[in-house]
């Protein structure tokens, strides 16, 4: 999935925004919360790159780490 250190190819970036979009919909997230969705974002990204790789997978993991207080 990783071609080299932070590029994705078309079916790793399929992933990350599916997860995206699942983690923002069980975190009540709207289209409109920039900030929110960029710290989603952020976490999908970094979950990537540590080698979670499937959807289900990295929406658990956004949405656990998404509530643990900044």
């Amino acid at each position: 999935m990783t071609l080299r250190k932070g590029v994705f190819d078309n079916k790793g970036l399929n992933i990350m925004q599916e997860a995206m979009d699942r983690a923002c919909a069980k975190l009540e997230i709207k289209q409109e919360d920039r900030a929110n969705r960029k710290r989603v974002a952020f976490l999908v990204a970094g979950f990537t790159r540590a080698g979670v790789y499937d959807v289900d997978g990295l929406t658990d993991h956004v949405v656990t780490q998404f509530k643990i207080p900044v």
